[in-house]
């Protein structure tokens, strides 16, 4: 990655942004299941590995068009921020009262 994402300060952040994104998916997956990692592994596992789907399924489409890894992190980061305003609760700890 020295030679790659971080060659550069936009790129850097930019790959910054894609990791923060997928945490927030990956918070909220390990919280869900209980405190297993397994659902996250899985999701891990397919952030890698789509945009090589999406290429194998489209292969008429330039892959530089194609969403997928960090070059993908603006439409990512906008999914994630979706994701949160609909789960604002579980993010900012506000419970429903139990009186």
């Amino acid at each position: 990655y020295r030679t790659s994402v971080f060659a550069s300060l936009p790129g850097a952040l930019n790959f910054l942004i894609y990791l923060l994104t997928w945490s927030i998916f990956m918070v909220f997956l390990v919280s869900k299941a209980g405190g297993s990692v397994w659902p996250a592994v899985v999701l891990h596992w397919a952030a890698n590995t789509h945009p090589n789907v999406m290429q194998a399924l489209l292969p008429s489409v330039d892959s530089g068009l194609l969403p997928g890894g960090s070059k993908g992190a603006i439409f990512y980061l906008a999914v994630a921020c979706l994701f949160v305003v609909v789960n604002f609760r579980f993010y900012f700890g506000l419970t429903k009262s139990r009186n």
